[in-house]
């Protein structure tokens, strides 16, 4: 087995955690850090920090002290690995669960729920042109309790600039562009003005934030495929973002669709493939995302390179693999990084073999093995034709189903990572998934220098 050409680090005074990953990885000039939760990985779990006494349960807010425990933890890790949170962030995903209500994909607002507590502990560590970012509400973590879970990409050789979007300004204070070197990187974007019906008297059909252009014309009549309309919508806002970051559509790398259910899909699908006809980048596909913005599915967030920059980006199709379930390549390289699509133990013939239980024998098999198993032989297959190895795997985030079965698959994941375990963050969502039968899927990003 290769050696690795990444590097894992281990910061002092920051709780390791349980499982087998890496709380931070440095790939080149890259560092990827692990979603980091509020605990100490003790038997208590929720750090004794972020934890009320049972007779006084009522005098914190658990985001906002979870989330100050959270980003001390990280600022910490980027320092151990040679970097500054402030100074290198270019991406951070939030992940919030809403405790004591049963939610499922869609849109969240209202109903008491906020991420203001999150945004305020947040600008006391990130001051200056702050990373691109996704929020999104999710059904659960790894730790009893923990209500958010973060995780960055940050880059160290360059110096990061914000771009200044001639775009309806985001509510939540997060760069919408930011670009370092020839990388450049938007927030995940919806179909909306951030003004929607706020204040409006006439009729326009159920109160909505979408942006009036990204609306069909009336919820009275059968016409039009609104998700479709707004995902058109918003791909052309993106392209326009780029654009001023002194990108293209033509340059994007990879592309996250962070949607509500799986059955939203095919409309989705249909307006990717009238704004990428041919050569579509790399992209994830993730349902049940609590957004934030009331109506807007599905939200897009896209990494892309500097227009006529030195790096150069190649479509990844890899001998063996099965094609990609929608319309995109197995992965795209751009200058020493592989960004991957959706990784699911399945192809366009349904689930992989041995990924469920026979129902003649209904105690034999374990499936979360053999899905992943199934999906990190085409990872290897994807990295080696990106001129790489699955050893350079760097960062993963995992979106599982149902936690019960946590347990095999991070079991089979680590032992195809005997040296450096990839940064990595797991999240509970919904069912099913878009390949029925299927208990997760992954999102990778490797090394390949």
């Amino acid at each position: 087995m290769a050696k690795p050409l990444i590097e894992a680090v281990w910061p002092d005074g920051v709780p390791g955690p349980r499982m087998p990953y890496s709380p931070a990885v440095k790939a080149g000039a890259w560092v990827f850090i692990a979603g980091q939760l509020a605990s100490n990985f003790g038997p208590e779990g929720l750090a004794a920090e972020c934890a009320t006494h049972p007779d006084v349960p009522y005098q914190d807010v658990a985001q906002r002290v979870q989330t100050a425990f959270v980003m001390k933890n990280i600022e910490a890790t980027c320092a151990a690995a040679g970097a500054s949170l402030d100074d290198h962030s270019l991406r951070i995903y939030n992940w919030f669960v809403a405790p004591d209500q049963e939610r499922d994909g869609g849109t969240w607002p209202g109903d008491g729920f906020t991420i203001t507590p999150y945004l305020e502990e947040r600008d006391r560590f990130l001051t200056h042109d702050r990373p691109a970012s996704t929020g999104m509400g999710i059904k659960n973590l790894l730790v009893k309790d923990t209500v958010v879970e973060i995780d960055l990409i940050l880059k160290t050789d360059t110096p990061k600039e914000q771009v200044q979007l001639d775009v309806p300004t985001a509510l939540a204070g997060y760069s919408q562009g930011i670009k370092s070197g020839d990388f450049v990187f938007t927030a995940g974007e919806h179909a909306t003005d951030f003004k929607g019906d706020w204040g409006r008297s006439e009729y326009w059909g159920p109160r909505s934030a979408i942006q009036d252009e990204a609306r069909v014309p009336s919820q009275l009549f059968w016409y039009g495929q609104p998700l479709k309309l707004q995902t058109l919508k918003l791909l052309e806002k993106l392209e326009s973002n780029l654009e001023q970051c002194g990108s293209s559509k033509d340059d994007v790398v990879h592309a996250t669709f962070y949607y509500s259910h799986p059955k939203n899909l095919p409309e989705m699908e249909e307006a990717w493939r009238e704004f990428y006809p041919d050569n579509s980048p790399a992209r994830t596909l993730i349902p049940y995302m609590g957004i934030g913005i009331r109506d807007c599915d599905p939200e897009i967030a896209l990494i892309a390179l500097k227009k006529g920059g030195d790096t150069k980006k190649e479509a990844i199709m890899a001998d063996g693999v099965p094609e990609p379930i929608g319309h995109e390549p197995h992965a795209v390289k751009a200058g020493d990084l592989v960004f991957f699509s959706t990784l699911i133990a399945g192809d366009k013939n349904g689930l992989c073999e041995n990924g469920r239980r026979a129902p003649e024998y209904p105690w034999y098999g374990q499936p979360p093995r053999a899905q992943m198993n199934y999906i990190l032989g085409h990872a290897s297959q994807i990295m080696e034709a990106a001129g790489s190895s699955l050893e350079n795997i760097c960062r993963r985030q995992a979106f599982h189903t149902d936690f019960a079965w946590f347990a095999e698959s991070i079991a089979e994941w680590s032992e195809h990572f005997p040296d450096v375990k990839p940064a990595s963050t797991t999240i509970e969502i919904g069912e099913p998934l878009h390949v029925e039968g299927a208990q997760f899927l992954l999102d990778l990003i490797g090394y390949a220098p």
